[in-house]
């Protein structure tokens, strides 16, 4: 039955918002009366094969250097993505696609010094295959992602932070209790997606999306929340019960996971926490991320090598 809703579900961008000329990322422009394609010479588009036959494309963005005590991204050369301590890895929300994300993905990260990862579900932006949006084609995009940067790019899963907003916290959820990773940031996140619509405290329906809140405890990473109490597309209480969530299961099968206290943002609505809408909003929003990171710098680290190999399960099909 959730196929039967999956129209209510996922609003890809009716057009896409950028375009993939020789390898790069093109915007449109408005030039003498015309609409031009500009190139954005910052990375070239990558695809990934994913396990339903879909290509997805993704941009890795390594970071600018910032300069000490600053907030603004200064126009310095780019640091070499291997010397990053952590790429992040970026689910963006509904109704976004590729090109709508990267200016702020780029700030992100050179304001953070890590390296970012962002890339397009099926059926979004210029993903190519037969494959519209679906629950299983999102797990199975992102698996592709996080299987082609340890495989193929050589970045060790230590060093990776996943990082969803809104719908792309199912995605993200998904692969944390799936695979190894340092760290989870969940902005805006659903319990999932019936509830974001009823309150079915902690009811699943065996035809809901995204189930986050019965999957959040399984995630062995450290997890930080990020909810605006204002919040009217999804509400509040999801960021609070997936918190409640990760408290009430502190034990995981290889230790206990640390709690990290969420940043509940009071007036925050769901599009202005990170926006340059409210600056305020957003300075926060970033500060509790460097503290993040920080905290993961002091979390003793688990070798990824002393976990059992049936964490990595096998991909979505």
């Amino acid at each position: 039955m959730g196929a039967c809703y999956s129209h209510m579900v996922f609003f890809p961008p009716e057009r896409p918002s950028y375009a993939d000329v020789q390898g790069n990322v093109s915007f449109p422009r408005l030039r003498d009366g015309e609409v031009q394609l500009q190139q954005w010479c910052l990375c070239p588009i990558e695809y990934v094969e994913t396990g339903r036959r879909s290509r997805v494309p993704l941009v890795l963005l390594p970071c600018r250097s910032v300069e000490v005590g600053s907030d603004e991204v200064t126009s310095g050369s780019y640091i070499d993505p291997w010397v990053c301590r952590y790429t992040i890895l970026f689910s963006h929300g509904n109704a976004e696609d590729l090109g709508l994300i990267l200016p702020y993905a780029e700030e992100i990260g050179s304001l953070l010094r890590c390296n970012m990862v962002c890339y397009d579900y099926s059926g979004y932006g210029v993903s190519k295959g037969h494959s519209g949006p679906s629950e299983k084609n999102f797990y199975a995009d992102i698996e592709a992602v996080y299987d082609y940067l340890t495989a193929t790019k050589g970045i060790e899963a230590s060093r990776i932070i996943l990082a969803g907003r809104s719908l792309g916290s199912g995605p993200t959820c998904h692969l944390a209790q799936r695979r190894d990773v340092r760290g989870v940031i969940l902005i805006s996140p659903i319990a999932s997606c019936i509830r974001v619509v009823f309150d079915m405290g902690r009811v699943t329906l065996p035809f809901d999306m995204f189930c986050n809140l019965d999957k959040i405890h399984r995630i062995e990473a450290p997890v930080l929340i990020i909810h605006g109490d204002a919040d009217e597309v999804v509400p509040f209480t999801h960021g609070q019960s997936l918190y409640d969530k990760l408290v009430q299961h502190q034990t995981t099968p290889h230790g206990p996971r640390p709690i990290i206290q969420p940043l509940w943002l009071a007036g925050g609505d769901h599009n202005t926490i990170e926006s340059d809408l409210i600056p305020e909003f957003k300075k926060q929003v970033v500060l509790r991320y460097r503290q993040f990171l920080g905290e993961l710098d002091s979390i003793p680290l688990r070798s990824v090598e002393a976990l059992p190999k049936n964490r990595c399960l096998p991909r979505a099909s």
